[in-house]
Formats: structure tokens, sequence, C-alpha cells
């Protein structure tokens, strides 16, 4: 489910996150901006996430500019007139339609549980990565025919068959799939030991080196739109997916996707100087090292969005398949533990 999470999301909450996509022009960047920031009066600006296709609204974050702890709005505006469709906190009730998509999403990798909760579900999607390798190994077959008859499925024979049959073609059939997703889960809910192990090897970068200017004074001198427009066109085959603000540094950072974009969000950031519209830097992982380019191929491998719909597809039946897995597994277990408490 979370493959799709932002259609969902949409789709539950049309409200804050559709326009109608036949309103016009869209007007400047920092009109919305303003317009969101009067319905929270003072609260600092922390980004914007801007409308990736025709009907999708603009969602500014807004937060006190000392806070310490996780709190702020989402405000959601009309890009083609300023209208503020609605807000929603950034901690949400968990299980009211504003946040029940970010709350499964927490149970997907924490089981929203903290850190302890991360740690049962690597523990436990590492197991499931040893028995899958151990299935398929106990099952593959030695030939072409061999092949033929574990990957059919006999709907004839008995409910027992049956379960057999499903549960030895799925498995065979997805594993290559389903072991990919589990070991690119286990390496991003591992991602600090993940990186120090990829360090050794080749070395990674957080963000690329900035020119030395002087302390910045305040930040907004060139406004949110003079500085997209500055990283459209020091990447003018890349799209917008958002911007940020750095005010201690002086900074915005856009964050782009590409033309052969492999994360949803895109992995290119253009660092504007927030004085003089100046492009300061453009990194991009995938550009980088080696093991910039492979921490950077994670989360696309996971979510499916590396290989576009069709990978999105692939990782969402890989789902389906593990829960088949299960479902058939469990009275394949229970049948041979009461053959052996026979025999005994």
């Amino acid at each position: 489910m979370t493959t799709y999470q932002q259609e969902i999301d949409a789709w539950l909450n049309p409200d804050l996150l559709r326009v109608d996509s036949a309103g016009g022009a869209s007007q400047s960047l920092d009109h919305l901006v303003a317009a969101a920031v009067a319905v929270r009066p003072g609260l600092g600006v922390a980004g914007v996430r801007l409308p990736q296709s025709p009907g999708d609204s603009v969602e500014v974050s807004v937060a006190p500019r000392s806070a310490r702890v996780f709190a702020g709005w989402y405000v959601y505006v009309d890009p083609h007139d300023a209208r503020v469709l609605g807000a929603r906190p950034f901690d949400p009730d968990p299980w009211s339609r504003r946040g029940i998509v970010a709350s499964l999403y927490e149970v997907h990798y924490s089981l929203a549980a903290s850190r302890t909760g991360v740690w049962i579900v690597t523990i436990a999607t590492g197991l499931w990565v040893v028995t899958s390798l151990l299935g398929v190994w106990m099952t593959w077959p030695g030939s072409a025919r061999g092949w033929r008859r574990a990957l059919r499925v006999r709907f004839s024979g008995s409910a027992a068959r049956v379960n057999r049959d499903l549960h030895r073609s799925t498995g065979l059939l997805s594993a290559a799939f389903v072991v990919i997703v589990l070991a690119t889960g286990i390496l991003l809910n591992l991602a600090p030991q993940t990186a120090a192990v990829v360090q050794r090897f080749s070395p990674l970068t957080s963000e690329p080196a900035l020119p030395a200017r002087p302390a910045p004074k305040a930040i907004a001198a060139i406004g949110w739109q003079r500085a997209v427009e500055a990283a459209r066109h020091a990447q003018p085959g890349s799209a917008p997916f958002a911007i940020y603000s750095d005010a201690a540094r002086g900074l915005y950072v856009v964050r782009m996707r590409e033309l052969d974009v492999i994360h949803r969000r895109g992995q290119t950031r253009v660092y504007v100087d927030a004085r003089q519209a100046t492009v300061l830097a453009v990194w991009n992982p995938r550009r980088g090292s080696a093991g910039d380019r492979f921490m950077s191929w994670q989360n696309p491998l996971h979510s499916g969005h590396a290989f576009g719909g069709a990978g999105r597809v692939i990782v969402f039946l890989c789902g389906m398949a593990a829960v088949l897995s299960v479902v058939t597994g469990v009275p394949l277990w229970y049948a041979r533990r009461r053959a052996r408490i026979r025999r005994r």
C-alpha cells in the first residue's frame, strides 16, 4: 500500500490535495506562500512542495521558528487563485483520514514503536530474507520439465494440494523481487550503519562544498519564486519538486526531479543564494561516487519508483505474494507439525 501512498492520500483528502486543473495560470509562489502564512500567523515557512501534475495543490510547511519538537502545519493553497484550501498538523490524529496514510507508513517501517520498532522490523525482515532463500533452495527445479511442474497449480486437486502448489509457485516466481524489496528495506532502516559500511569502500557526500560567503543577516531577499526560477535555469531538463529555506546559511535549497527520474521526489538539489539568486552548487548523488550512487538507488528500488509504473506494480504484487506465502505457508507448517507429532 505504501507504494501508492500519495494516490491514496489524495483520494482520502481531495479537499486539500486536489484543485480544478482548468483554473488558469499559476500565481507567484511568493503570493501563495503569503496566503498560507496569513492563516497561520507567527509561524515561519520551512518549505514548499510544488504541484507535479495538473490538479495538484501547493503544500506550504509552516512551523515555529525556534521549535525543538516536530510541530507545525501543512497549509494547502490553490496555485491558480491563492485560495487556502485547508491545513493539517504535522502529527494529525493517526486514524483520521488526514493522518491514516502517514500512520500506516510509520507502522510499515517501525510498527509505530520508535527505534525499538525499527529493530524489530529489521530483524524480522532479515529472517524473512533467509527463509525466502532457503525456500528457493529447497524447491529449485533441476530441469525445464521440473520448472513446468513447480510453477503449475493444479486447481482440480485437493485443497491441501492446491495450497502446496500455490505456495511453491508463488515463492519461486516472486523470490528475486521479494528479496530485493526486503534487502533494500533493511538498508533503509539501518541507513546510518549502511552508510558507515559503504564509507569504508567509497566516499559519501551529503551535500556539495559551498563557496565561502559573508554571514547572512536575513533570508527571503530574493523570494521563493526567484529561487525556483534560478534552479530551473540551472537545470533546464528538470522540474522543481520542493523548495526549502536554510536561514542560517542564507540559502534556498530546491529539490529537482530529473528527466530520468528514479525517485518520486527527485534527487538533484540546487543551492541558491538567498540574496543574489546565484546558484552556488548543484548536487545529484547519482553523479557522485560509487557509494553515493549505491545509496541513491535504495529507496527507488524499495518503492518500485526506479522503474516507473511497472516497478510500482511489481512491488505491490510482491506485497501480495508475501501475504499469500504466509496464508499458504501456515497450513503447510501445521500439517507437517501434526505429522511429526503422530510419528512420535
